[in-house]
């Protein structure tokens, strides 16, 4: 953040007394005249103490979050994990802390206690803290916290005063990280192709490690970038692979159906169709069940017509768990993107019927998909 000058003292001083005022809009309005005084940092701070109320206490960190002051990432730390603390002034305490990683080392005591405050609080029950937490792993830019980005893209709970849900939060997340990361060739070799890359996932999954499958994913997606449609030879290693058990064995197998949906503009129909049959059959493959649920949104929402839903009521019955718990998220997404009115009404019949299921899990995310449809 850029300095700027300090206030006149008289507004300054004025300010001071505002922020800890009965009056909202004075509240905020002097907030905002602090946050553009990083000299006013450690007057903020003796009030916190003894401020309780939640308004209040907002609003100064609020302030401070612009100040760029380094020395204030343990505290707000501290007040994240604070569960006595309302969940504004936590959530406000995680986006501070994505203002100051830009200062910090990724291999540093403080960024890993950071991180680690913020994976925590993605289990929060606050949808607020949980949506700030992913803001602010995403301010990170750091690669190896995008598979657990990935991992609240089901969290589709909207957050009031926010744009969209934890889900969508996640989502951009994960954008900002890799376009943080696109601009580094030493990390990606530029003379390899999209084909080569899976050339190079056959190797390791043929050697049994999946060590450098992560890596291997990150290189494919920048490399695809660079094609208006996804090259032949290319997609004829992907579904190689996907008709390959030995594949499906790794926990990271999940995460390349999901680049594949990031592709899907890239995808020619009949490239689409070829690649349905491979989806449907490898639906409870996995051994990470986030295959079943990303496989069950390609269905539902790439697909969407009635092959797919065919597909998904013949997955309700004979897949195994817990995969097939994820069956009807992909209904609900079906449900809730079709245009055919029939289609729709169908998918909401066989939620319907799910919710009457012997397996709780499966009765739990029919009712669920329900709500989201409004029909729950």
């Amino acid at each position: 953040m850029s300095e700027r000058a300090p206030l006149p003292e008289e507004q300054r001083e004025a300010a001071l007394r505002d922020i800890r005022g009965s009056a909202p809009i004075a509240i905020v309005e002097a907030a905002k005249l602090l946050s553009a005084d990083s000299s006013t940092t450690a007057r903020l701070l003796e009030l916190l103490p003894s401020e309780e109320r939640v308004e209040v206490r907002h609003c100064i960190l609020y302030a401070l979050s612009w100040h760029g002051d380094v020395s204030l990432l343990d505290l707000m730390v501290r007040i994240l994990a604070d569960q006595r603390e309302h969940p504004k002034v936590r959530g406000q305490a995680a986006e501070c802390i994505a203002y100051l990683f830009d200062k910090v080392e990724t291999d540093s005591k403080e960024f890993n206690a950071a991180v680690d405050a913020l994976q925590e609080a993605l289990r929060d029950d606050s949808p607020e803290v949980r949506y700030c937490a992913v803001h602010t792993l995403g301010a990170t830019r750091h690669l190896p916290l995008i598979p657990v980005l990935q991992g609240m893209l089901r969290d589709q709970t909207p957050v009031e005063g926010w744009m969209g849900s934890v889900g969508d939060e996640a989502s951009r997340a994960i954008e900002w990280i890799m376009e943080g990361n696109s601009q580094r060739p030493d990390s990606i070799p530029k003379d390899r192709e999209p084909a080569d890359v899976l050339d190079a996932v056959r190797a390791e999954v043929l050697a049994r490690s999946g060590s450098k499958l992560f890596n291997l994913l990150m290189q494919l997606e920048f490399r695809l970038r660079r094609y208006d449609k996804f090259p032949e030879n290319a997609f004829e290693r992907f579904t190689s692979l996907l008709a390959d058990s030995a594949f499906w064995k790794h926990d990271d197998t999940w995460q390349f159906v999901r680049a594949i949906g990031d592709s899907w503009r890239r995808l020619s129909s009949s490239q689409r169709e070829m690649l349905r049959p491979l989806l449907v059959a490898n639906f409870d493959k996995g051994s990470n069940p986030m295959g079943a649920f990303v496989i069950g949104e390609l269905l539902g929402g790439r697909y969407g017509d009635q092959s797919a839903l065919d597909a998904l009521v013949s997955l309700a019955g004979i897949a195994s768990m817990p995969a097939r718990a994820f069956v009807p998220h992909g209904l609900g997404v079906l449900a809730r993107k079709t245009r055919n009115g029939k289609l729709r009404k169908r998918a909401v019949l066989v939620l319907r019927h799910l919710e009457k299921s012997e397996i709780e899990e499966v009765r739990s995310e029919a009712s669920l998909a329900l709500k989201k449809i409004g029909d729950g």
